[in-house]
């Protein structure tokens, strides 16, 4: 058997082809890139460890070189699987003898440069690992390497001593690149250099804010000087072109495009809105490549936020992302981008245009000129346009220049609504809405008390941009920690209080024993924030935005079978979820909208009559929803959690060190060696797939094997759980297949087989869908005997639900989201 590598290399043994592979192709190997070519079976097959890959090869095709006894099933640990492009007739070549692989001194320093450049960026990439401990990794890995080589080499060259002297010359001079394999990144600066040659490498540059006088100590003796306030800002132009001319990222971000574009009937991304169609017409006109940007701004605290330096350097960040690249990627941080960072008392100090100067810059840039990206075939030049600005409610005031404070007479930033009309308020107002020319008209009046605006927003400059018109919701602030967590204990507060359905006590037992299932069990709320305290008296449960989520929209599998079905407050809850299913679905079929803006006007209506209360700010926000779906798209892709989780990353960086001499340039520093380390493996927008334990069978062998569609020969795997592309799937996980008229159509995961080429059947057993509780506001199902198979890529909807049964015995199945 010859075993092939993707260079077109043969070789006679899984062992020679490592080892050909650790030479020749050092990146790959140190990333963990193993790919199989051996037939159309299994070509691009993708492991993610050497030991992985031979067992594959001897297991596989192990009868392909006569080894019968290896045959047998072996547990299968994780692998990946990703696209690659191979020549296309590798496979077909006839055997030949193998290659024997001798590579000269070069190749071989070469080998091990590049595989030290990996190992050092692979560190880098870790939140929690300062850069001060990757020099200490780095010396210890050089210091075991030296040590162990030194004896090697002893040996080796007694053994040569009466061999060709240029042999064993070229021999000694490898010996000595492995006893010091990071001589020439053996520092942080030779790193940095060596990735800068290397291509993959963006330096932050520190900009000039403001300075103010402060007393600052000179040889002991306090004097007052300027002091000069700097940020630190990261080159977008580059960014984006670097990305943009990774292997295959261009051309999956344009194809995307193109779909989203062809599709009139389902919305789903900010490019399908009338918003992109107004901003991108006059670069169509011109057919000119343009694509949006969204930009995000927000406060964190990087310190501990109940340690005596809480506060004294919190810091604001400015980030930007591509909306438009494929969904199943949307929600990976490492494609969210930073931009800027500087701290927040210097934007309240000297004012936000100082702060945000250098970002308002490229963006200028970005619009009128554009990026060049080299790509393999030709040159584009891709012009990039701010499409929204997105924060939590605060920030966005603050960034855009309305008033900050939200008991303000018009606190409003999408319309002027006063105060004391906004508590009461359940339908949008068109006559109230803020326009480019009212906003002037506001400006000139330069009083806040009347207008709600205290100063020029800065991002109006640009030529896509103005802040009455780029507007979009916060799911994550309006509705999840908003309106849900303003609704929740008043809700518990009328079950348990006032109608006494059911005691505190077993509100806490039935939340603590539900079956959350597997994903769903990580945003579990904690018990001991329900406390009936703030049941008693209507205050917010202290809960993040996914835990208030998953308790409102599983409360009426919770208590719902002791409450009855005509209660006025669970009647509310009930418009509550109906509401919610709009606003948590990533699409929504176009004219759906006015059946949602009626939900809203229900929802708030009920909440007045109900709870005898007025409307809170967030309730009016999301009066405007239904505007922004026809503007900008679904609202969820508008929040800002996962811009939340990129803070996470930066305050993980800053508690990981002690250095605070200039932190805004030691968390820049450490962003932009994680980018590094992205930009050398060269695996952006990649499928990810890993799977679980498995078996190899025939398909023959299996009980259900004739609805599988293979032959009765082809050998399968069988796994436990897959994950793909962030989504994982098990067995007895709830899928929907299938969409009627009436219902959706769920199966059961009773197996997963993985074949061929990174393909992957479900094999399901059909649920029953008898009709849809509005009590429970969940599906009612029921188990059958037919069997049905389907790939993930055919899923009607891709969550990874839970059957749950209740303690009446009906099969429940609850969906997160409307399905359209």
């Amino acid at each position: 058997m010859v075993f092939l590598c993707v260079c077109g290399g043969r070789f006679q043994t899984p062992d020679s082809l490592a080892t050909h592979m650790q030479l020749r192709h050092p990146v790959d190997s140190v990333i963990n890139n193993y790919k199989c070519l051996q037939h159309t079976g299994c070509k691009g097959l993708f492991f993610d460890s050497i030991q992985k890959f031979k067992i594959h090869l001897l297991r596989k095709h192990a009868a392909d070189i006569g080894v019968d006894n290896l045959m047998e099933p072996v547990d299968n640990a994780e692998h990946e699987f990703l696209e690659i492009n191979v020549p296309g007739n590798a496979a077909e070549l006839p055997p030949q003898d193998e290659v024997i692989d001798v590579p000269n001194f070069e190749t071989f320093a070469n080998a091990v440069h590049q595989s030290g450049m990996i190992f050092v960026s692979k560190l880098y990439n870790k939140d929690t690992v300062p850069r001060c401990v990757v020099q200490e990794v780095v010396a210890f890995a050089q210091e075991y390497m030296g040590g162990f080589t030194s004896l090697l080499k002893t040996k080796v060259l007694h053994a040569l001593a009466n061999n060709d002297d240029v042999e064993t010359n070229e021999i000694k001079a490898m010996f000595s690149v492995l006893e010091n394999p990071f001589a020439e990144i053996a520092t942080e600066a030779q790193q940095i250099t060596a990735f800068k040659n290397a291509g993959a490498y963006i330096g932050p540059s520190n900009y000039f804010i403001g300075s103010s006088l402060k007393d600052v100590c000179v040889r002991g003796t306090m004097i007052p000087q300027m002091v000069p306030s700097y940020g630190q800002f990261i080159d977008m132009k580059l960014t984006l072109k670097y990305f943009l001319e990774l292997p295959g990222v261009f051309d999956k971000i344009m194809l995307n495009y193109a779909n989203l574009s062809d599709e009139h009937d389902i919305i789903s991304n900010f490019i399908q809105g009338s918003l992109w169609r107004d901003i991108s017409a006059p670069y169509v006109a011109e057919e000119k490549i343009v694509l949006p940007l969204f930009a995000y701004s927000d406060d964190y605290e990087p310190n501990d936020g109940l340690g005596s330096h809480c506060l004294d350097e919190k810091t604001s960040a400015l980030y930007y992302k591509i909306p438009c690249i494929p969904p199943e990627y949307l929600s990976l941080l490492r494609y969210i981008f930073i931009a800027a960072v500087f701290y927040a008392d210097d934007r309240k100090e000297y004012g936000t245009p100082a702060c945000v100067k250098c970002f308002l810059e490229q963006l200028k840039y970005l619009e009128k000129h554009g990026v060049i990206i080299e790509l393999p075939e030709k040159s584009v030049t891709v012009y990039f346009v701010l499409g929204l600005l997105l924060g939590d409610n605060l920030g966005l005031n603050v960034i855009m220049g309305f008033v900050e404070s939200f008991s303000a007479n018009y606190c409003c930033r999408v319309c002027k609504v006063y105060q004391k009309d906004l508590k009461f308020m359940i339908r949008e107002d068109p006559a109230l809405l803020r326009t480019p020319d009212n906003y002037e008209t506001d400006l000139g009046i330069n009083d806040s008390e009347r207008t709600g605006i205290k100063e020029e927003c800065p991002f109006n400059v640009l030529n896509s941009f103005h802040n009455c018109v780029n507007v979009a919701g916060d799911v994550l602030h309006d509705v999840e920690i908003g309106i849900c967590g303003y609704a929740l204990p008043r809700i518990l507060f009328w079950l348990i209080h006032v109608r006494q359905y059911f005691t505190h006590e077993t509100l806490v037992a039935r939340v603590r024993g539900f079956n959350y299932g597997p994903s769903e069990c990580g945003n579990k709320p904690s018990v001991s924030k329900l406390s009936p305290n703030r049941i008693a008296s209507c205050t917010k449960f202290l809960l993040s935005g996914s835990e208030t989520l998953c308790l409102i929209q599983n409360l009426g599998l919770m208590v719902g079978d002791l409450v009855p079905s005509d209660d006025d407050v669970w009647l509310y809850y009930s418009r509550l979820l109906n509401m919610l299913d709009f606003i948590l679905a990533p699409s929504f079929v176009v004219g759906s909208e006015v059946l949602f803006k009626t939900l809203v006007t229900e929802h708030h209506e009920a909440y007045i009559d109900t709870f005898d209360e007025s409307l809170k700010p967030v309730h009016h926000l999301v009066l405007h929803y239904y505007r922004y779906m026809l503007l900008v798209g679904p609202p969820i892709h508008t929040s800002t959690k996962r811009f939340e989780s990129k803070n996470r990353e930066s305050k993980q960086v800053a508690r990981s060190t002690n250095c605070r001499v200039n932190l805004l340039f030691t968390l820049m520093i450490k962003n932009q060696l994680k980018f590094t380390y992205q930009l050398l493996c060269k695996t952006a927008l990649m499928e990810r797939f890993q799977s679980g334990n498995g078996k190899m069978f025939r398909v023959g062998e299996l009980p259900f094997g004739h609805v599988v569609g293979l032959h009765e020969n082809e050998n399968v795997t069988s796994v436990e759980w897959i994950d793909l592309n962030g989504t994982q799937y098990q067995i007895d996980h709830i899928v929907v297949y299938k969409l009627t008229y009436l219902f959706p159509i769920f199966g059961k995961i009773v197996s997963i087989l993985l074949f061929g080429n990174n393909q992957v059947v479900f094999v399901l057993k059909v649920l029953e869908t008898l009709y849809f509780s509005d009590h429970y506001h969940t599906f009612v199902v029921r188990e059958t005997d037919d069997v049905h198979c389907c790939s993930p890529a055919a899923l009607i909807s891709h969550q990874a639900l839970w059957l749950r049964i209740s303690v009446t015995g009906d099969s429940f199945v609850s969906v997160r989201h409307l399905i359209q």
